[in-house]
């Protein structure tokens, strides 16, 4: 047992001498990339080395007259860029082809504050570019884009070695390096182009729909959304220096401060809406909600006096004192930042104990998951050694930023539907009790006029008759008949109106019963048009559409008889589901609706479109093809 204890002892001994043996050399070995023709692009995984120039005087005839005395350390791309000292990087190439091959180097940050190249051969330089940094004009520079490009072009069958001097003011990056062929690279700018383009497309998409949600609805919600919307898209795009040319070489706001910047009001604008999502106000803690309130005027201050400030500054200030202004104006920037994800952060623990707002807590979770599972990951990679300092991709953002976009405008969707569904509901729930009162209103004076005028009526007429008897032939008498005549007459007419305002067809038969005794006393007369009746309901239909209906039809059959002299009238009753239509057409001399005004409108169409508005349904006049008006209303059957 011992005896295989020691073998196995001395297996990982030489396992661990072959490991680091090998680790040895592959720092020491300075591997060369191979290119021809057929190579479209390179990574560099591996075989790139850097070191730290701490004494920032360090030129590259230097390092090509005594490589051994800078300690170069392998590293892959992205290379990690700490601190405002410069790094170096040197990497060796060689063209395997018979003619000469351009090559592209690609630094994909386009916030350097100097980058400089230099291509040694046989340890003579042989060619350099001059000094760029995000100051530098797009069209100064070698290739005309947002990250720096320097072309290389490679003899024949030779071998160079590249060095790179990148310099960053402050804060830690990683710099991804590649090599390309020109039409590689300019296809894959194209695609990059057209991913970016879907990105501010959607973008824009949903704030203008956004926009019209907060024009329609007057909702605060809907214009932060929007507000936010934009800032998320802003800061996404200034991260991967889109649009560069139109701030990246101005001294107002210039460079990754306007990144910066975009960050800062994103943050602010996403606090903002997440309150007015979750109505905070209304259940957080006093003291929280002053301090919510008071974070967000220190944000909106920083904010707007901090661009003014920084171009005052810039004129007025040493180079040096403006760059330490800007490394507290950064950190300021990020304590605000901190302050305000702590307040969301309270803000959405709050709200989880409250249920009617839980659903809005799940929805913006969901949205922002794919965004913080990034953000946690790079925070992870923060925390750690600077070797292994994370590098994140602006594309996997983007996406999440859209895809919180959509989750966020999905919702306020449907927010605004189950509003507008709401606001109708309450509106036709408001129409139909307006209806019940006005139809038990009518009901209670009908009864009146029967019950109580109407036989005090005949009991005066009774009395005018028996004075009538004892002075048949003298005058009184004349004046005693004519008042008995008018007595028979207001007699009829309050019958009549109690009759109008509560049909007792309606009430003991229905409106199809109605409809068809109607129908049919108008079709008994001589020389009167043919009117037919047709009905499809499915369920009986409640007593406040009843009455309306019946005085509608009735209102358009008289329509069509006085003023259309139509010869031919249809009406058509039918149900589809909770929808209730009624149609009265006719071949009459009809007229154009789009010229009807509403003072050329008769009080019996204005009517009608009062009832149908009070109804909550539609009205829908239409000029027949052959002749006549089709008069369509469309109602809710419940």
């Amino acid at each position: 047992m011992q005896k295989q204890v020691y073998y196995l002892q001395c297996f990982l001994l030489i396992l661990l001498t072959i490991s680091n043996e090998s680790g040895l050399r592959a720092q020491q070995t300075n591997p060369i990339f191979d290119v021809d023709r057929k190579t479209e692009r390179l990574t560099f995984q591996q075989g790139l080395f850097s070191f730290q120039d701490t004494s920032e005087h360090i030129t590259a005839d230097q390092l090509v007259r005594q490589p051994d005395r800078y300690p170069f350390k392998a590293v892959a791309s992205p290379v990690p860029v700490v601190g405002p000292k410069p790094v170096w990087v040197k990497f060796s190439i060689r063209n395997r082809d018979n003619r000469t091959l351009p090559v592209w180097i690609e630094l994909d940050y386009p916030y350097l504050d100097q980058l400089s190249s230099y291509v040694v051969h046989q340890n003579h330089l042989t060619a350099l570019s001059p000094p760029l940094s995000w100051r530098t004009p797009f069209a100064s520079r070698p290739v005309d884009n947002r990250d720096f490009i320097l072309p290389i072009n490679l003899p024949p069958q030779q071998e160079y070695t590249v060095y790179l001097r990148i310099q960053r003011d402050f804060g830690p990056l990683n710099v991804s390096i590649k090599g390309w062929r020109p039409r590689d690279f300019l296809r894959f700018d194209r695609q990059e182009e057209m991913f970016w383009g879907g990105v501010v497309g959607w973008t824009l998409a949903a704030t203008c729909l956004s926009l019209f949600l907060f024009l329609a609805r007057q909702g605060l919600i809907y214009g932060l959304y929007c507000f936010y919307a934009l800032c998320n898209m802003g800061a996404v795009l200034t991260n991967d220096g889109l649009f560069g040319r139109y701030y990246l070489m101005t001294d107002y706001v210039g460079g990754d401060r306007v990144r910066n910047w975009f960050i800062l009001i994103a943050m602010g604008s996403c606090f903002l809406f997440v309150r007015s999502l979750l109505n905070a106000k209304a259940y957080l803690p006093p003291l929280l909600n002053r301090i919510c309130l008071v974070a967000i005027k220190v944000w909106a201050a920083f904010a707007i006096l901090v661009p003014i400030l920084e171009q005052w500054l810039y004129r007025t200030l040493p180079t040096e004192a403006f760059k330490s202004w800007i490394i507290i104006e950064l950190y300021i920037g990020i304590a605000i930042v901190g302050v305000l994800l702590n307040l969301l952060t309270s803000t959405l623990g709050y709200a989880l104990f409250q249920k009617n707002v839980r659903g809005n807590v799940w929805l913006y979770l969901i949205a922002v998951s794919p965004f913080m599972f990034i953000t946690v990951g790079w925070f992870i990679t923060v925390i750690l050694p600077v070797s292994t300092f994370g590098f994140v991709q602006i594309k996997p953002v983007a996406v999440s930023i859209v895809f919180e976009t959509t989750v966020l405008l999905l919702g306020l969707t449907y927010r605004f539907k189950t509003y507008h569904d709401e606001r109708e509901r309450l509106l036709r729930e408001q129409n139909q009790l307006a209806l019940r009162t006005q139809l038990a209103e009518r009901e209670r004076l009908a009864r009146d006029l029967h019950d109580h005028i109407g036989p005090d009526m005949v009991s005066l007429k009774l009395q005018l008759e028996a004075a009538l008897d004892d002075n048949t032939d003298t005058l009184i008498g004349k004046t005693l008949s004519r008042v008995i005549t008018q007595a028979d007459r207001i007699v009829a007419d309050v019958r009549q109106v109690s009759h109008a305002l509560m049909p007792t067809d309606l009430q003991q038969q229905g409106l199809v019963a109605s409809l068809y005794d109607y129908v049919s006393q108008l079709n008994g007369r001589v020389n009167e048009p043919e009117i037919s009746f047709t009905h499809i309901l499915t369920e009986p239909l409640p007593e406040f559409i009843q009455q309306p209906l019946l005085q509608i039809a009735k209102e358009l059959i008289n329509n069509a008889l006085k003023h259309a002299e139509a010869t031919i009238i249809d009406i058509e009753l039918y149900q589809t589901g909770q929808t209730l239509c009624l149609n009265v057409s006719d071949n009459g001399c009809g007229y154009n609706p789009n010229q009807l005004s509403q003072k050329s409108t008769g009080i019996g169409l204005r009517n009608v479109r009062t009832v149908v508005h009070q109804l909550h349904g539609k009205l829908t006049i239409d000029e027949k093809p052959t002749g006549g008006m089709v008069h369509q209303i469309i109602l809710k059957s419940h």
